[in-house]
């Protein structure tokens, strides 16, 4: 009963997550982009949305690894870009009318990292659906600072930013490989919160 509703909790959440992030972060630079880019601009809202469809299809006893596999690498990534950029750039980002709310935008980045390792045991993983995950998100690392695609930041920021992220791809996509190598166990034995 508790696992059901801690799953059922973190799917509303993630999806709560994605309406937010899109309704208050992104409406507008989704109206100022060109709709062929609209899947590289979300970039945590998509996150948190890849978590909660990952959730639901366990939930009918179905599976994609390359869907879990993406869900782990981007909510890792994502997780860890969103707060780093926030604390690094304090000022530009945190002032005295919006304080609380950043407050609450790094803890809600903090779950989105943390909530990805109750995937760990679940995904089973190979050098094909890395590769896939790591192109996907090279893109949209290319779209973001190349085409502009990229969440608001410090003009003098952007390309050290750009450097960040992709090494931050690299990182993220080698420690999921890692860890779900270093874990794998049979099918669908995961976490015990998801069982």
């Amino acid at each position: 009963m508790f696992k059901q509703a801690l799953k059922d909790w973190l799917i509303v959440m993630s999806l709560v997550g994605f309406i937010i992030g899109i309704l208050f972060s992104y409406a507008h630079q989704l109206m100022a982009t060109n709709p062929l880019l609209w899947v590289f601009v979300p970039d945590c809202p998509l996150a948190a949305l890849l978590f909660a469809a990952a959730l639901l299809l366990l939930a009918f006893n179905k599976r994609n690894d390359t869907l879990f596999l993406l869900s782990f690498v981007s909510g890792i990534k994502y997780g860890v870009w969103t707060i780093f950029t926030i604390l690094f750039y304090w000022s530009f980002y945190v002032g005295p009318d919006n304080f609380i709310e950043q407050l609450i935008n790094i803890g809600a980045h903090v779950l989105l990292f943390f909530e990805q390792f109750l995937l760990l045991g679940l995904v089973k993983v190979d050098l094909k659906k890395l590769s896939i995950v790591l192109g996907f998100l090279l893109a949209n690392d290319l779209s973001d600072y190349l085409l502009g695609t990229h969440p608001v930041m410090p003009d003098y920021a952007v390309t050290s930013m750009f450097r960040f992220t992709v090494m931050l791809t690299f990182a993220s996509a080698i420690l999921v490989y890692y860890l779900i190598r270093r874990y794998e166990v049979k099918r669908f034995s995961a976490s015990p919160l998801l069982r």
